[in-house]
């Protein structure tokens, strides 16, 4: 019997991850679609995971194992195995960054740092439109959470003050 593939892996991770979100929020209150209560978006985050790990499983079993061959994978060049930390590593640095840094740096300066490092997951980026995309995506958070939504996120507190 082969390995079990990956995609079957990662829809029973994501099934697992939305039952212990909806386990975890049970006890938000939902409210309304008028007036949503704090239980709403996990609640409908914690459904759509479930929902794309339900797809992607049931597509996996369908399909039948898909494991590649062990003569394949020996096979694999050796700058793919050694780049595979790359990508988990960059984004949960990149997450852990923005979480340290949002406060006593400001919105301004952890997203774009927090969205380069994330950029560097990927060997496909390159750094000039890595650059633009972070500054455009901290003039959207900016516009977003501290206009339109009224968030108390600190932008910039070493210069301009909380």
């Amino acid at each position: 019997m082969g390995r079990v593939s990956r995609d079957l892996g990662a829809g029973a991770c994501l099934l697992g991850i939305a039952a212990l979100a909806t386990w975890q929020g049970a006890g938000l209150d939902l409210g309304t679609l008028r007036q949503m209560g704090p239980g709403m978006f996990p609640r409908v985050l914690a459904v759509l995971v479930g929902v794309c790990g339900g797809a992607l499983g049931l597509r996996s079993w369908l399909q039948g194992s898909s494991a590649e061959p062990a003569e394949q994978e020996a096979a694999a060049p050796r700058a793919r195995r050694k780049r595979a930390w790359r990508g988990p590593v960059c984004l949960t640095l990149a997450a852990t960054l923005f979480g340290l840094s949002v406060r006593p740096l400001g919105l301004v300066v952890a997203t774009p740092l927090s969205l380069l490092v994330a950029a560097a997951a990927s060997p496909e980026s390159r750094r000039n439109q890595s650059l633009w995309f972070a500054l455009g995506m901290t003039l959207f958070c900016v516009v977003l959470f501290r206009r339109l939504l009224s968030l108390p996120i600190p932008l910039a507190p070493w210069l301009i003050g909380y």
